[in-house]
């Protein structure tokens, strides 16, 4: 998916979803502040996580270890863009594992 858009309109999307789950203006949003610098409690966070998974169809796997609110909206990025590069690879070779059993 990411492959498929440029970095603008893959870092776009994710803003979007982020400003729609913390329900703040996409302009008011600061790539460089923590959640909690921005005020955001862990029902924000929990919002932020299921609109990029709705917008992306990937799901954020978290584990306790990961202090989202201690990210910025760079890192979060970083982690959305990893995760869905690597669930567009699965599909992929899943897809032509699919292709070639079709075929024998």
């Amino acid at each position: 998916m990411v492959a498929e858009m440029n970095q603008q309109d893959f870092e776009q999307r994710a803003l979007n979803a982020i400003a729609k789950g913390a329900y703040l203006e996409e302009s008011s949003f600061d790539l460089n502040a923590t959640f909690t610098d921005l005020g955001l409690e862990s029902m924000d966070l929990i919002e932020i996580i299921f609109e990029l998974e709705d917008e992306f169809g990937v799901n954020l796997p978290l584990e306790e270890n990961t202090n989202l609110s201690q990210m910025n909206g760079h890192q979060l990025l970083a982690m959305l863009k990893e995760i869905v590069e690597s669930s567009d690879n699965r599909k992929e070779s899943s897809e032509e594992g699919g292709k070639n059993s079709e075929s024998g």
